[in-house]
This record gives C-alpha cells, structure tokens and sequence, in this order.
C-alpha cells in the first residue's frame, strides 16, 4: 500500500510539473509571436489584425496558442509550420 502512494505522489507531482511547463510554454510562445508581429508590421507597413487559436502538440502535450495574425494574413510566428500541429523537435519525452 506504501508503494502505491508514493508512485501515486510521483504521477502527481508529474502530472502538476507538465501542466505548469505547458502554461509557461504556452506563454512564452504567445509573448514571441507578438513581439515577432509588432516587428513584422513595422518593417512590412502591415497592421495587427487580432488573434487566431492555433493547436500544438509537443513536448509538453497538447496546448492551444493564441496566435497574433495581421491585415494582409502573411505574418507567421517562427515557431509555426502551415498545416503542421505536431513539433517533433518538442517530442524528446
């Protein structure tokens, strides 16, 4: 029964570390992707235009990024691929 627990804890605790790596990854990405799109605009003469809900899949698991887009829909955050949900690059687990 001891064992039980203590694997128990540990699926806990690593369950709670994921989804704080994920939050922080999550916002991370989304403080980039702005920054990226405000340089974008400047050198583009291009202007913010809201935001979309892109889904990811990496190393973290699955998370929904909002994603800063403009008028002329060209801008796109370095860290996304059209068509692509997956980044193998963050599949190291």
């Amino acid at each position: 029964m001891i064992l039980s627990q203590e694997e128990e804890r540990k699926k806990l605790l690593k369950e709670a570390l994921k989804a704080e790596l994920r939050s922080a990854a999550k916002d991370l990405l989304e403080e980039i992707a702005l920054a990226e799109r405000k340089l974008f605009c400047k050198q583009n003469e291009d202007v913010c235009n809201g935001y979309y809900s892109r889904g990811l899949d990496g190393l973290f698991g699955k998370m929904d990024v909002r994603t800063p887009r403009t008028r002329d829909k060209v801008f796109r955050p370095f860290f996304l691929e059209p068509y692509k949900r997956t980044s193998m690059n963050w599949k190291i687990l």
